[in-house]
Order: C-alpha cells, then sequence, then structure tokens
C-alpha cells in the first residue's frame, strides 16, 4: 500500500489532473493491478471507463464591456481592464445603470453574530451591481470566520441575481493584498453557470464608476472595511452594457473498475476511492497561493491514500476466498473514480 502511495503520489503522475495523460497512465497502470489480483474487469472486457466531462472555459471572441458617461462611450479592454468569469452566463445585456453594494454579501443572524446584509435598504433591480472581491479587512476574527461562509464569488453572484440584478461587476480595490486586480479565466471545478453576467474589473473602472458619489474608491473599502454595510442604489451618470462570450471545453477522463463476480449473485456492493486530483492546480479548487502556484500537487492524502486502501481490501478479500474464509452472497466492484 505504501509503494502505491508513493507511486500515485510521485512526480511521474503529476498531480493526476482529471483527463490528463498521467491520468490515463494512472488508468492503465491500476487496470493492470487490478487484473494481478484477480478481479475481473468490471465494465465488459475492460477496466477502464471512458466518461466525457467540462474540462474548462475558454475566451470567445465576443466579449466587449462598454461604459457610458456623459455623452461618451467608453470601451475596457479584455484582460486589462476586465475579464469574465468562468461561471458567467454568456450573452449580450443592453446599457443599464450600475448600483454598489459594498461587499456584496447577506448572511443571516447567528446566535453570537448579527446579520450582515450588503442590499439592505438597496434597490438593484434591472441594474449591474459593483461590489468588492473579498471581504472586510478590518473586523474581529469571528466576524471574518461568520462572513467567509458566503464570501465565495459564486455566492455573491447568487445574492446579486436574487436581489433581481442585471450582472455583478467584481473589484479587488486599493485595500486588497491580492495581486491580481483582474481575474484570470480560471475553471472553478464545475460549469454551473450562476444565471447573470460575472465580470471582474480594474480598480480604475471601479473608480470611473464610483466618481459620481464624490467618494473614492479607498474611502469606500476603508469604511466598509470597519464592517458597516452600505451603499448605493444608483451611481449617478454611467451606464454598463456587456457582451460575454465563454466556450466550454470538454475533456474524457477515465475510471477505473475491478469485480470479484458471485455466480448468482443478484446484488453488487460498491466499494470506491477517487483517484484524479488537481494537477498543477490549474483549477480554482487549488490552495496553492504565491510561489506554490503552478508547482505539481501530489494528493498523498487526496487520494492516493484511498486507492491504496482500496487495493488492499481488494488483496485481502481475494486471499480469503481462496482459503475458504470469506463467501460473498453479492458481488463486489472496486471502482477508482475520476473528476
Amino acid at each position: 500500500a505504501k509503494k502505491l502511495v508513493q507511486y500515485l503520489a510521485s512526480n511521474e503522475l503529476g498531480g493526476r489532473m482529471t483527463g490528463s495523460p498521467e491520468e490515463l497512465q494512472m488508468a492503465e497502470d491500476l487496470g493492470l493491478l487490478m487484473k494481478d489480483l484477480g478481479l475481473r474487469p468490471g465494465n465488459g472486457s475492460s477496466y477502464s471507463q471512458e466518461f466525457e466531462f467540462s474540462s474548462g472555459v475558454d475566451l470567445g471572441p465576443g466579449n466587449q464591456v462598454e461604459i457610458q458617461r456623459g455623452d461618451s462611450n467608453q470601451s475596457l479592454k479584455l484582460q486589462d481592464d476586465f475579464m469574465p468569469l468562468s461561471f458567467s452566463k454568456s450573452g449580450s445585456w443592453a446599457a443599464s445603470g450600475v448600483a454598489f453594494a459594498g461587499y456584496g454579501m447577506v448572511a443571516p443572524a447567528s446566535d453570537s453574530q448579527p446579520e450582515y446584509d450588503s442590499y439592505k435598504d438597496l434597490d438593484v433591480k434591472g441594474k449591474w451591481v459593483l461590489v468588492f472581491r473579498d471581504i472586510p479587512e478590518d473586523i474581529p476574527n469571528p466576524r471574518r470566520i461568520f462572513l467567509n461562509q458566503v464570501s465565495r464569488l459564486h455566492h455573491k453572484a447568487l445574492v446579486a441575481k436574487q436581489a433581481g440584478a442585471v450582472g455583478l461587476l467584481l473589484v479587488a480595490g486599493p485595500n486588497s493584498s491580492s495581486k491580481q486586480k483582474v481575474l484570470r479565466l480560471r475553471f472553478d471545478g464545475s460549469f454551473a453557470e450562476a444565471g447573470l453576467p460575472v465580470l471582474s474589473i480594474s480598480d480604475e473602472w471601479a473608480e470611473k464608476l464610483l466618481s459620481g458619489t464624490k467618494r473614492s474608491l479607498k474611502d469606500w473599502q476603508t469604511e466598509l472595511d470597519k464592517g458597516v454595510t452600505k451603499g448605493e442604489s444608483s451611481l449617478p451618470g454611467v451606464r454598463l452594457s456587456a457582451k460575454v462570450d465563454l466556450i466550454e471545453k470538454k475533456a474524457k477522463g477515465q475510471n477505473i473498475l475491478g469485480e470479484i463476480r458471485v455466480p448468482g449473485a443478484t446484488e453488487t456492493l460498491v466499494i470506491g476511492a477517487h483517484g484524479d486530483h488537481l494537477g498543477k492546480g490549474a483549477s480554482g479548487l487549488s490552495l496553492a497561493r504565491g510561489e506554490e502556484s503552478g508547482r505539481i500537487h501530489f494528493g498523498a492524502d487526496d487520494n492516493a491514500s484511498g486507492v491504496a486502501a482500496l487495493m488492499q481490501i481488494a488483496q485481502d478479500l481475494q486471499v480469503q476466498m481462496k482459503n475458504g474464509r470469506f463467501k460473498p452472497k453479492q458481488n463486489i466492484l472496486f471502482a477508482v473514480w475520476s473528476g
């Protein structure tokens, strides 16, 4: 089992990203191991079960954002000024007004924490909503833990949609420690869209949107960082239109299936573990930060150890069956899941 963990978490398998050549190599090797252990193929005559999945998104040619300020229309530059997020809805949206909802979070009160509602007393229906990406910086740790539960960008998009917003604009702000002022297009592990357009925009353009409030982006963020909730139902003098064009990418992954078959059995017990992992962390599921970004995510505990335990169980049961100490009444399918 230890040798199998070491192999699965090796440089050679490069983090076992779903759909990667390394995952295919793992599938071939684990199929051979199942055969050596005496398991029968679990998918007809094959130990492998191929499936198609959404592996990411690409930018299409039609991504545009225009901001009307007074009598002028200004186009934002893709990547430098704005970027659609992977879970954004694709389509076209005519020019609409813009509202500002602080950090864009709603959290009902708990036993120890009062409610937090960025949308309280705001009418954002039919408007784009500008919000800060993270959570307030200058608040006590228990409050940070409380707000972290509702701080995911996908959740902020859901809250904006429920409030009737046309779309969501996300900005880091000058007080943010993030080095990415405009987020990269990064797949978050699922293709479930938020139901509205979601755009990351630069601090410079957020500043322009807020200029009619007579307060700077930094002034707004510094006040909100103290934990207060306030915003503006309508930012004067600006309207925003957008086109979002995202293309879903497809790839193929491999499950590995081996079986103990029992003559006359009408039921099957499935014992499984997942074999794939995060590769070099290209998806939004990686927790790597700074210099760790882009390195192999070996996944010894997620889930090379589980696969090794699965194979150990298969081997032990085969030995007990040969010795007559184990007589199963149902089939047993050993599955290494991917994706």
